[in-house]
């Protein structure tokens, strides 16, 4: 059943806190102030915001998508992470000349660029075909040629013309036949290939044979060439290279087969060739063989780690809610409890203030010696500080937090404009 835009941040919200408390990123009392906190960052205008005002559209079933699958969503993911169908509830709604958000896929049409204010953004046309590009971007089958103030949209070279950059190309790869000469497209099968050095296939074939070894000296050594030979179907018999599998689109060869796991689906020990395919996060496979042999086997996904265990930075081994600090696996600080601001750890909707754990403040609750919660600043013109919304334009401004529109301009010309200093401006929409 599609989601209404008006119910989506609520829901989102909630639906992302409660996973946050399954998996032990928050405490049960935080959750209110979690949810109050993700409200913010969904409203703003880079996101549901610019749905609220007409610059992108929603689709309310990809919405509902994006919220029922977070019951389910891997605790090794960040917290603030989105799940892949989120990223597609907004649809690109804004035409020539409408204001648009850089932050969002908002144009139907052209690109969204800034305007003459340098500060807003506005959809602006691609250049057509023999239409000057200087200061626009062409159409996407098109290229910008000329010198500096004389720059032309001309076509893209199709395949099999001689090219010396990808950007000329239509298929957008510019490539080298081993005997010489370049071109655009790629090599089709049955020709020699070998991927470093520029000779590569065109898109419905591999290079099967080709091998590769580190060098002190090249980085990256070939051993022995290789020879274009086609894929290998969705669900077909595969095999494995250092570089490429023989799968469409270079999709994983698990098990033998070409196939395309679901993300954070497969236990310890299974096979894999990208972490988000283990429950771990983490994917035990070398990208290369230091000896330059062809990769035979996929790699395993390894085992979470506990707390306590080594780990390296960014690791997403360490088992939920434990994360990777000071290179060990270590799990969230409770409020009130001791942290280091250099290491973090403190759970959300909490900051370390003076080596403890201690609770953002909302709005207006006094932020003397603590942060305020996401979206809010600290009004320091009151006394013990308040924390207040975003000023809206033309409100008095020291920081860009401080203004609704995200921009402070002052008199040194913050983003390239001239205004009364401290002056936030208007919102772009």
């Amino acid at each position: 059943m599609p989601v209404a835009l008006s119910e989506f941040c609520d829901l989102l919200s909630r639906a992302q806190c409660t996973r946050a408390q399954r998996c032990g990123h928050i405490e049960a009392a935080r959750f209110d102030a979690c949810v109050r906190a993700r409200l913010v960052g969904c409203n703003d205008p880079t996101f549901a915001g610019a749905a609220y005002a007409g610059l992108v559209g929603f689709d309310g079933l990809q919405a509902r998508r994006c919220l029922d699958e977070h019951p389910s969503f891997s605790c090794v993911v960040a917290f603030s992470e989105l799940n892949e169908p989120c990223y597609s509830v907004f649809i690109p709604d804004a035409g020539v000349g409408d204001r648009c958000s850089q932050d969002l896929r908002s144009c139907r049409e052209g690109l969204c660029r800034p305007d003459v204010s340098n500060v807003c953004a506005a959809c602006q046309a691609f250049a057509q075909l023999g239409e000057s590009c200087g200061g626009r971007v062409c159409q996407p089958d098109l290229r910008c040629v000329g010198d500096a103030g004389m720059q032309t949209c001309v076509a893209r070279l199709g395949n099999g013309a001689p090219c010396t950059s990808g950007g000329q190309c239509v298929a957008g790869q510019c490539v080298t036949r081993l005997d010489g000469g370049t071109f655009c497209g790629g090599l089709t099968a049955g020709e020699p290939c070998e991927t470093f050095g520029g000779a590569v296939c065109e898109p419905s074939s591999y290079c099967a044979g080709a091998a590769y070894r580190t060098d002190p000296a090249f980085g990256i050594a070939v051993v022995s060439t290789g020879v274009c030979t086609a894929r290998t179907p969705d669900g077909g018999t595969c095999s494995f290279g250092q570089l490429d599998t023989s799968c469409p689109g270079n999709a994983p060869c698990l098990d033998g087969h070409c196939v395309r796991p679901a993300n954070f689906s497969r236990d310890a020990g299974a096979e894999c060739s990208n972490d988000r395919h283990c429950a771990s996060g983490s994917c035990g496979d070398p990208i290369f063989l230091p000896d330059g042999g062809p990769r035979t086997t996929p790699g395993a996904c390894l085992d979470g780690l506990a707390p306590g265990s080594p780990c390296r930075p960014g690791d997403r081994r360490c088992a939920a809610p434990a994360t990777c600090r000071a290179n060990s696996c270590a799990l969230p600080i409770p409020l009130s409890g001791a942290c280091s601001a250099a290491n973090g750890g403190c759970m959300p909707t909490t900051s370390c203030i003076g080596s403890v754990c201690t609770a953002n403040a909302d709005l207006g609750q006094p932020c003397a010696g603590r942060l305020c919660e996401s979206g809010l600043f600290c009004d320091q013109s009151v006394d013990g500080g308040a924390c207040r919304a975003p000023r809206a334009g033309g409100g008095f401004c020291t920081n860009v937090t401080q203004c609704a529109s995200g921009t402070c301009l002052t008199d040194a010309g913050t983003n390239g404009s001239v205004a009364t200093p401290g002056q936030c401006t208007a919102p772009c929409y």
